[in-house]
């Protein structure tokens, strides 16, 4: 098996950038979710319930990261040095941490979602999240995603399940950071593997959202993929998976086309 896509999403929940190569560290790859929509009570905003966030594509350029969406264009540096307006409390679903306000990337948000209160925020530098150490180490960390640094998806599983919908699936779907080529749902059962240089465990299956449902061009929601998902991956609780969740043991350099191996297979975590 091989990877065969590479992917950062730069602001969570808007558009993602295919990579080439990325740098993994130990809460993920660099650039990814490091950017967050909060509302005024600082909790985040996602597609779930705002999907004109969809409507932003993202670039990563040498010093920053540009977003363009059809209300505008916008930049926000690495380092936001002096263009950080405060320090605020954010929220991600339990999870409280600090935040960078970037004056110019609020207006933006607050334009593009009509809604007052709106902030970006900046994730600064040391300040991850703790991974649920139900599954995970002491030592693992995660950004602003939901819950885990990596998301590993199979090509063949989405294509097997774009047979069952009857329906296509484009994979910016389902928001993977890494995708693979291998047997339909390999990945489930991936709790240890290499890629390249670097080790991985998979730790938990990932449990699917209406997110999955909207379309990535137009934002437009329907009923696929969870409604075939439901008929064959339902799991505890009424919660359906696809994809495994990953935490990175090691910081490194990954490529698209790099070999996996010394996978260890396991019966999924649910």
């Amino acid at each position: 098996m091989r990877i065969t896509g590479l992917f950062v999403y730069p602001i969570k929940s808007c558009g993602g950038v295919s990579l080439p190569e990325a740098q993994v560290t130990r809460s993920g790859l660099l650039h990814d979710r490091r950017l967050m929509v909060v509302d005024a009570e600082g909790r985040f905003l996602t597609q779930r319930t705002h999907p004109r966030l969809g409507r932003v594509t993202t670039k990563l350029e040498a010093t920053g990261v540009r977003a363009r969406a059809p209300e505008g264009e916008l930049f926000v540096p690495f380092d936001l040095g002096r263009e950080a307006d405060e320090t605020r409390a954010v929220q991600v679903w339990r999870d409280s941490l600090l935040g960078l306000t970037h004056p110019e990337g609020s207006r933006f948000f607050r334009d593009l979602l009509e809604l007052p209160g709106v902030s970006l925020v900046a994730l600064p530098h040391g300040g991850e999240r703790v991974v649920d150490q139900a599954f995970g180490q002491p030592g693992d960390r995660v950004t602003f995603a939901d819950a885990y640094p990596l998301l590993l998806m199979g090509d063949a599983s989405v294509r097997d399940l774009e047979a069952r919908a009857g329906v296509a699936l484009d994979m910016r779907r389902f928001r993977p950071n890494v995708t693979l080529d291998g047997p339909p749902y390999v990945e489930d059962r991936m709790t240890e593997f290499r890629a390249g240089d670097l080790s991985f465990r998979g730790v938990k299956r990932c449990d699917r959202c209406v997110l999955t449902t909207l379309d990535p061009d137009t934002q437009e929601r329907g009923h696929e993929p969870l409604r075939t998902l439901a008929g064959y991956r339902r799991g505890e609780g009424g919660k359906v998976y696809l994809g495994m969740n990953v935490i990175p043991d090691a910081e490194g350099l990954l490529r698209v086309g790099d070999p996996i191996t010394s996978v260890v297979e396991r019966e999924p975590n649910p």
